[in-house]
């Protein structure tokens, strides 16, 4: 009886896993397929894709900071910033969330926000500094 509930447990586990692998690249698909959207100027299709993935993966830094960008291009200021922030928050090493807030600190003329992303998305990737230096 004892070995009964052991396998169960086991199988329980092994379709649990199985499971949770199913949905990150189902995420990740929906991701891809986002980008491919906003690629192509499609805004909204890229941002329904983003939000499925987000359904799958709840924290997913990707999807919230390419939904960010794609809200970015729509002029949707403060959502993208509220993306941007949630992606950081999952992510707190994923550079381009810092660049693309940095840009949104910039329309906003809060110039400390732009150097603080700025220099951590640098921080980060040390490449970024190259375009500066010239």
């Amino acid at each position: 009886m004892r070995h009964t509930w052991l396998w169960i447990l086991a199988s329980a586990l092994a379709a649990s896993a199985q499971a949770q692998g199913f949905r990150e690249a189902t995420a990740a698909s929906y991701l891809d397929r986002g980008n491919s959207w906003l690629v192509k100027g499609e805004m909204e299709r890229a941002i329904a894709d983003f939000n499925l993935a987000l359904e799958f993966n709840s924290r997913y830094a990707g999807a919230f900071c390419n939904r960010a960008f794609a809200r970015c291009k729509k002029g949707d200021w403060d959502a993208a910033l509220a993306d941007f922030d949630r992606a950081i928050q999952l992510d707190p090493r994923l550079v381009q969330a810092y660049v693309g807030r940095s840009e949104i600190h910039f329309r906003k003329g809060d110039l400390d926000c732009v150097i603080r992303d700025n220099t951590k998305a640098i921080e980060l990737n040390p490449g970024l500094a190259e375009p500066w230096l010239g």
